[in-house]
């Protein structure tokens, strides 16, 4: 079967997938941390939503509730997670960070940034306010296309342990 072509390198398409695909390799082949993709999701939505069942965290990985208990018990053994009995439903289990956790998630949130900084310092003063306007514009249509509200895609932030 023949593969079909790639659209127009300089459609909006292409050119919005390959930043995207650069930085997320740049990202991943410059992290310290020993933390898997799938652990750092987990760690980023714990950071910003707090304690989570189960279930959620299988939907943050889009994987099975078996797959995602399989990292999570990684997690667990590594210290950066434990698991509760939910306070509503005692047969629920809720994950929550701990210390630990919490650090390790909140030191790559911050080597994240700093990388995406590093790229974005070479970029003039003009280049960075068309580049921010640009953001501002996508993220306005994520967050309408997700039907998310501004506070759930916020910054992760600091949980108590």
């Amino acid at each position: 079967m023949p593969v079909s072509p790639l659209r127009d390198p300089n459609s909006l398409e292409e050119m919005l997938f390959r930043v995207i695909s650069h930085l997320w390799w740049r990202m991943r082949s410059e992290r310290k941390t020993n933390l898997s993709a799938a652990m750092l999701s987990v760690l980023n939505r714990l950071l910003r939503e707090g304690p989570l069942p189960m279930s959620l965290i299988a939907e943050t990985l889009g994987l099975s509730r078996p797959s995602a208990t399989t990292i999570v018990d990684r997690m667990e053994v590594m210290g950066l997670v434990r698991r509760e009995r939910g306070n509503n439903d005692g047969r629920q289990v809720v994950v929550r960070l701990t210390a630990r956790g919490d650090s390790a998630g909140t030191d790559a949130h911050e080597e994240a940034l700093d990388l995406a900084g590093a790229f974005l310092s070479k970029l003039t003063t003009e280049e960075a306010a068309l580049v921010q306007s640009a953001l501002l514009v996508l993220d306005d249509a994520l967050r309408r296309t997700q039907g998310v509200d501004s506070e759930e895609m916020t910054c992760p932030r600091r949980i108590n342990d």
